[in-house]
C-alpha cells in the first residue's frame, strides 16, 4: 500500500497493509488472504433473522478457515467498529475491518481494511 508520497498509515496500534473494496452478487463471500508465507480463507456469510438485531458471529474451522457470519447486517451498512484480531503473522497481531452494504438488489458492496500491529507480542517494533 505504499507509494510515493504515503509511506505508512497507522489506526491506534496497527499499520494498514491493505485496502479496497469487492462487489459481489451472493451471500456467501470466500476471501483469499496470503501474508507472508501464511494463507487463510475468510467466509463472509450474510444471513437474515426476523426480529433480531445486528451481530457477528466468528468462528474458526481449522488453522486456515474463519467464517464470519453477519447476521442482519442492514442493506444501508453494517460493519465492525473496531479491528478483528484474525491471526498472528511474525508474532504481531493481523487485524480486519470491514463495511458491508447492499450496492443494487442483489449486489453487496465489502469494503475492508486488512492491518497489521506495530508491535510484537514483546513490545517490539
Amino acid at each position: 500500500m505504499e507509494n510515493d508520497i504515503v509511506k505508512k498509515i497507522l489506526v491506534n496500534e496497527f499499520r494498514v497493509i491493505s485496502s479496497g473494496q469487492i462487489l459481489v452478487n451472493s451471500d456467501k463471500v470466500i476471501v483469499s488472504v496470503c501474508v507472508k508465507e501464511f494463507s487463510f480463507d475468510i467466509e463472509f456469510f450474510f444471513v437474515s433473522e426476523s426480529n433480531q438485531g445486528s451481530r457477528l458471529e466468528l468462528r474458526k474451522e481449522g488453522e486456515s478457515r474463519m467464517i464470519l457470519e453477519c447476521v442482519n447486517f442492514e442493506d444501508l451498512g453494517t460493519g465492525t467498529t473496531s479491528p478483528i484480531r484474525i491471526a498472528i503473522v511474525d508474532n504481531k497481531d493481523l487485524a480486519l475491518s470491514f463495511f458491508a452494504s447492499k450496492a443494487a438488489a442483489s449486489t453487496r458492496k465489502l469494503e475492508y481494511t486488512f492491518l497489521i500491529g506495530e508491535e510484537d507480542s514483546n513490545g517490539n517494533n
